[in-house]
């Protein structure tokens, strides 16, 4: 069976996809499993090692999918696929009757913005396009991250692109003393702005 997934979003939207393949790939080990995203999606992808191959989606050709407008490119690239899973906030009904015109066999769509209400952890959220339960699913590891020439056994990223979904920064500090491992912390631009650095 070949199977695509197909995410795009920042850093953290694209590991927490991770444990998504990471269940699929756990109860489907002989499926050969592709990934369609950006550039951030697949080189998370790559380093997680649980792809066997990567698609850019920066690509006109594939934009026009979210305009629901299906070409003989969209065909060809889509039809290989057994089935397919979906992270998407586009209209469900309208991209799922372009995947079928594309001669997709079995899509599953899920918008990746968690509802409101949202009770369970986003992965569990996020583990339901597979129709399964991500409970207790084992953290994929990334190859070990080498930055200005050190090594570091944890890095934590605390901001995000909205500071309304950030944990307290006291929050991160405190798991980062508790662990026995080297730690560091990636800071980019609204984090500094927000006195992170401090």
């Amino acid at each position: 069976m070949t199977v695509l997934f197909a995410r795009s979003g920042g850093l953290g939207d694209c590991i927490l996809t991770l444990f998504v393949a990471q269940q699929f790939r756990l109860h489907n080990p002989s499926s050969v499993v592709h990934v369609l995203g950006n550039g951030t999606m697949c080189e998370v992808a790559r380093l997680s090692g649980l792809f066997d191959e990567f698609h850019f989606q920066d690509s006109g050709e594939f934009f026009l999918l979210y305009s629901f407008t299906v070409t003989d490119f969209l065909r060809d690239f889509f039809s290989r696929y057994d089935r397919i899973y979906f992270f998407s906030s586009a209209d469900e009904r309208r991209l799922r009757e372009a995947l079928t015109e594309c001669g997709v066999k079995q899509c599953s769509i899920l918008d990746p913005r968690p509802p409101s209400n949202l009770t369970c952890h986003i992965t569990d959220y996020l583990a339901s396009i597979l129709e399964t339960t991500g409970e207790g699913m084992p953290i994929p590891s990334l190859k070990q991250v080498q930055t200005a020439g050190f090594r570091h056994d944890l890095l934590v990223h605390p901001g995000s692109g909205s500071p309304s979904k950030n944990w307290p920064l006291t929050r991160f500090m405190d798991i980062a003393k508790m662990t026995t491992v080297r730690c560091g912390f990636i800071l980019g631009p609204a984090e500094i702005e927000c006195g992170y650095q401090e």
